[in-house]
């Protein structure tokens, strides 16, 4: 359910994240947060192998939320082929808090 957020860490605050939307998706994809963290919080995107792909580090912040945008490119910003992405949700010095899947298709 996109709509229900999970709840990842209790300590020493909380993050929630909701599934990525669009998933599939051809331009962008959308990963929301809800943190109430002291720590910094990241996105990291492997490819289906293992292979880190890009980290997203810019959190941005919507009318209905806050979250991170992955535009299908890799660290230095050369376009991804099409695939199964996994990213995970890091909150500095708590570890892995979320993980997921992505579906490229352009």
């Amino acid at each position: 359910d996109f709509e229900r957020p999970v709840v990842l860490s209790t300590e020493p605050g909380q993050l929630k994240a909701n599934r990525s939307f669009p998933n599939p998706f051809s331009n962008s994809t959308y990963i929301p947060v809800e943190a109430t963290l002291g720590a910094g919080i990241n996105v990291e995107i492997y490819s289906a192998e293992g292979n880190r792909v890009n980290v997203l580090n810019e959190l941005s912040f919507f009318e209905d939320g806050m979250g991170f945008t992955w535009d299908g490119t890799n660290a230095a910003g050369a376009r991804v082929n099409n695939g199964v992405y996994l990213y995970k949700v890091r909150a500095e010095g708590t570890g892995v808090l979320k993980t997921g899947k992505l579906i490229l298709q352009r």
